[in-house]
């Protein structure tokens, strides 16, 4: 649900707000008819419902936020603007200093075309800039990339 990714957030005694941005109220109404109600951070008022274009509220958000979860479809029709450079300046300008960003895109299982031939694992981080970062390190970035079974069949394919 469009909720999925906060759920554990909301279990931290230092979360202090929340906002969930969505572009179609429907998908939020939908889901809380067929999947997940209410939660009960949002009666008290711990997370905030933001119904626009993701991509126009970010262009807002200026050294906001210490977390960024980006839940994003697939990298076509309306979501396209989600994966253009100006987005990742947008998004790199609303976190604090210390803040840190965190995108799911797509899926693999349904759309398998969308894996491309390039291994991460591979990467040359000397040009990781993660000394006395917080978040990320070497390890944590080749943890990052750890894929399940289906997904490296489907990469050994192509």
């Amino acid at each position: 649900m469009f909720l999925g990714p906060i759920r554990f957030k909301c279990l931290s005694a230092a979360m202090q707000h929340i906002d969930v941005v969505e572009i179609d109220q429907r998908v939020v109404e939908a889901c809380r008819k067929w999947m997940t109600k209410e939660s009960s951070h949002e009666r008290e008022g711990n997370i905030q419902m933001i119904y626009m274009d993701g991509y126009k509220w970010i262009q807002e958000q200026k050294n906001n936020y210490d977390v960024l979860l980006v839940d994003r479809s697939d990298p076509y029709g309306p979501a396209t603007s989600l994966y253009k450079q100006r987005f990742y300046q947008y998004v790199y300008d609303s976190l604090t200093d210390d803040g840190i960003a965190v995108f799911q895109s797509g899926s693999p299982y349904y759309d398998s075309k969308i894996l491309k031939r390039w291994d991460p694992l591979q990467a040359d981080l000397n040009r990781l800039q993660w000394q006395g970062a917080n978040y990320i390190n070497p390890e944590i970035f080749h943890a990052s990339f750890k894929l399940p079974s289906y997904v490296k069949n489907v990469v050994k394919e192509k």
